[in-house]
């Protein structure tokens, strides 16, 4: 229970959990939903902190990796809708666009549902964190 409650308010607060796009990719929905295609990650790549590689594609779904140095910190982005797996242990700050910050502790193997959403985020650990970002396009 304490996994839905943390989800729940890291949603409420700030929508979001997938942080670091990258070399910072922002995933941001177009006008027909979340539909993106690693065509579009790669060109809409900026040079940043957080490393991604697109792992899989079809018409359905992207599948990224996503890689944050340790002490790193991804400037605000969008994030579109996703589900979220933790490949590593997390210690993170999250800043909302309103300058509000939550410190968010993930174990390696929780998942949860990531809402669009705006946020930055900063790697408080001193190793690296690694996820990965399931987003489904529209059909």
């Amino acid at each position: 229970m304490k996994k839905v409650s943390l989800m729940v308010l890291v949603t409420l607060c700030f929508a979001p959990i997938a942080l670091g796009q990258g070399q910072r990719t922002d995933h941001n929905s177009n006008t027909k939903g979340n539909d993106m295609s690693s065509e579009k990650a790669r060109e809409s790549a900026h040079t940043g902190p957080a490393q991604v590689k697109v792992e899989y594609e079809n018409e359905s779904i992207l599948v990224l990796r996503i890689h944050m140095g340790p002490h790193e910190k991804t400037p605000m982005h969008d994030v579109s809708p996703r589900v979220v797996v933790w490949l590593t242990d997390a210690n993170l700050r999250m800043t909302s666009p309103s300058e509000e910050t939550m410190e968010i502790h993930m174990k390696a193997g929780e998942t949860g549902w990531v809402p669009a959403g705006k946020h930055a985020g900063e790697n408080l650990s001193d190793k690296p964190i690694e996820f990965i970002a399931i987003v489904p396009k529209a059909k």
